[in-house]
């Protein structure tokens, strides 16, 4: 009971402090929603007519727009289904499960549609504008401010900083936080892990699809302003050359996936190896073990993983203050990330720890720890 506690506590601090975090990363953003996507999209294409008589980039912007607009809506509608009531949860869990595969999957079809609509539109405004090099130049920067920093911009806001947020707050620090006092605790708490990890994988491949897509349209527009500067007036070659660069970057991003799969592979067996030798040297230690071999009354193994649990915590803190300080919270993105990982980790292995293995003196330390982890998180006040 008193371990249950204590991970209770922690858990409700962590989430205090992540939504803080959050919060804060979003001061100036959360005022976006639908209407506003709308209204920004119609300026959007009425610019791109205004500027080139081919309208291209409003057919590359459509796509996404309605993408969104899609996701924004059937997201509330699963919400509202929910009720704010874990029944309700239970009952269309599955439903929000689809949905988050949907995002994913969606996101990276109308990516890979994107990268190729955009040689297409730079091969015709090469093609239109050989002989007019101010407005090959603005449709060059058109597609910059338009598409890079535009629509992709909105997805970025929208999905990953928006129906994401909302999940997180909706669901894993709403309805599941709340129905703590109503479950027993390993259905409250399988609930809560399932939650979390259903938000925080989503999160991750949402992120990616929107990560690759930005590398792939910069290096097609980086191409295509080397291909201007360098006078280039054959758009079929201009159109193969920056194929070439996407294909290229296309390779890198699959490599890329490649080794991070082929990393997780060996980490899994690593983990295993090591569960598996750990095993086998518990069980001999075990035998052999005397009151000689403890310290301060504690196995060696115990307070060392408490030890590295209390570390753990004080990089966590000091991580979160910086990310709460940043003004580029962008770029720290994949570090947050990380450190959710580690945390979902540390927290599982904590639950790992049975009130009935420790002694006396491994009792009253584990108790000691969770305390200054406690009060170092509520004195952060994150």
């Amino acid at each position: 009971m008193m371990k249950k506690l204590s991970i209770i506590i922690i858990t409700f601090c962590m989430s205090i402090s992540m939504v803080a975090c959050n919060r804060m990363a979003d001061v100036g953003k959360n005022e976006s929603n639908v209407t506003e996507t709308l209204v920004e999209k119609t300026k959007q294409e009425e610019t791109a007519e205004e500027k080139l008589e081919m309208g291209e980039l409003g057919q590359l912007q459509t796509p996404i727009y309605d993408m969104i607009i899609g996701f924004q809506e059937e997201y509330t509608s699963i919400v509202d289904s929910m009720d704010n009531s874990y029944d309700g949860y239970v009952e269309h869990k599955e439903e929000m499960n689809t949905f988050c595969e949907k995002m994913v999957v969606e996101s990276q079809d109308v990516f890979s549609s994107l990268a190729e609509s955009s040689v297409n539109y730079f091969e015709e405004a090469f093609e239109q504008h050989k002989d007019d090099k101010e407005a090959l130049e603005d449709a060059i920067d058109d597609y910059y401010d338009e598409i890079y920093d535009g629509v992709l911009y909105h997805y970025y806001d929208d999905v990953y900083d928006g129906i994401l947020d909302d999940m997180y707050d909706d669901i894993y620090d709403g309805i599941i936080s709340g129905a703590y006092e109503e479950l027993e605790y390993k259905e409250w708490s399988d609930a809560s892990g399932g939650a979390y990890e259903m938000w925080s994988d989503t999160t991750s491949s949402v992120y990616k699809e929107w990560s690759d897509a930005s590398a792939l349209c910069y290096v097609i527009w980086s191409e295509a302003s080397s291909q201007f500067y360098a006078d280039n007036k054959d758009a079929e070659d201009v159109a193969q050359k920056l194929r070439e660069v996407m294909e290229r970057k296309i390779k890198e991003i699959q490599g890329e996936n490649k080794e991070d799969e082929k990393e997780v592979t060996e980490e899994i067996q690593d983990d295993e190896t090591e569960s598996s030798e750990e095993t086998k040297e518990e069980s001999t230690e075990s035998s052999e073990s005397t009151s000689d071999e403890l310290i301060d009354g504690m196995r060696p193994e115990f307070k060392a993983a408490m030890d590295s649990y209390e570390e753990f915590f004080d990089e966590y803190i000091a991580f979160m203050e910086k990310y709460a300080e940043s003004s580029d919270t962008l770029s720290m993105m994949a570090d947050y990330l990380d450190y959710m990982e580690k945390y979902a980790e540390a927290m599982k292995k904590l639950e790992e720890m049975e009130d009935d293995e420790m002694n006396d003196k491994e009792a009253a330390y584990y108790l000691e720890v969770m305390t200054r982890i406690n009060k170092k998180l509520l004195d952060a006040s994150l």
